[in-house]
């Protein structure tokens, strides 16, 4: 794993990468996650950490363009669940779900398998 790359966000809502000296841009912090890099996003003035805000902003603006990964009806339900149920719950699924993903996709196994298909004999 690569070392944590260190942004920090000052108040002209400019973005700074540490590492490389120089300012960046949101496209930019998605393209060193998506290389493999851990990315931490630290607010200049409190030295709060903002990462889940930024990393949020990112998937917000990427599904407001044509390439979207949510549909209306799973964000719809994603807003829904997180008021009606276990929030812990509903976060270690997605993390599984995700991770499971992430797993099979590194070996190159097909994708997402019907539900329930993984718990029958012979599969």
């Amino acid at each position: 794993m690569a070392a944590l790359r260190l942004i920090k966000k000052y108040p002209n809502r400019r973005l700074y990468d540490t590492r490389r000296s120089r300012y960046i841009v949101l496209a930019d912090i998605r393209a060193l996650i998506c290389a493999g890099d851990d990315v931490q996003v630290i607010d200049s003035q409190s030295g709060s950490d903002i990462t889940r805000a930024i990393l949020l902003q990112i998937v917000a603006d990427r599904e407001a363009g044509p390439d979207r990964l949510f549909t209306t009806e799973l964000l719809i339900r994603l807003v829904r669940a997180s008021d009606e149920f276990d929030r812990d719950g509903i976060r270690s699924r997605l993390d599984a779900v995700m991770a499971r993903w992430a797993g099979q996709a590194e070996v190159g196994e097909p994708q997402w398998s019907p539900a329930g298909q993984e718990d029958q004999p012979g599969s």
